[in-house]
């Protein structure tokens, strides 16, 4: 099968990539409307609830630069469909996915950190996981970060050689 092109795998996945961005936003709106009609409470006493506040608060500020990552690919992805393969555009796309990621991975980990005070009276157990799995996000999209940074480095580096393969005759 195509990696670019029209009815490739890029096109495959750009299509999956929208449906997830669809979901991610009708998410983002449906959860406190949910809440509000579960009669457990409302959301915004659920946001100053001292336990679950500050992680719904950390969901909802990753969840917008990830909203920001998923629009991203998608548009990487178009221009893979498009068959524009080396695009300074895609490695512009890079930078911002990565800044987000490590957006996202620096968020999880100041919730690991000012956590363990706010979930004292849980027992330990509930505790350390709940830290470790912070902690575990919070270097999965910090790497990714910085993995995508040095995708985006190699990227300039193969669109040079491509503008300066196309110069000579």
């Amino acid at each position: 099968m195509k990696i670019t092109g029209n009815r490739s795998i890029s096109s495959i996945i750009k299509i999956f990539l929208i449906i997830l961005f669809a979901i991610c936003i009708a998410t983002i709106i449906a959860v406190p409307i949910i809440v509000e009609n579960q009669g457990t409470g409302n959301f915004k006493q659920m946001i100053l609830n001292e336990t679950l506040g500050s992680t719904v608060v950390c969901i909802y500020l990753s969840a917008i630069p990830a909203l920001v990552m998923l629009y991203q690919f998608i548009k990487i992805f178009s221009l893979l469909e498009k068959g524009e393969v080396f695009s300074r555009t895609i490695e512009n796309r890079f930078f911002v996915t990565s800044i987000c990621s490590m957006i996202i991975g620096v968020v999880y980990g100041i919730n690991a950190i000012m956590m363990p005070r706010k979930i004292s009276q849980f027992e330990n157990s509930a505790i350390i996981t709940y830290i470790f799995f912070s902690i575990i996000v919070s270097m999965i999209f910090l790497i990714l970060g910085i993995g995508l940074m040095v995708l985006k480095s190699i990227y300039r580096t193969a669109i040079e050689n491509k503008e300066e393969n196309d110069l000579t005759i």
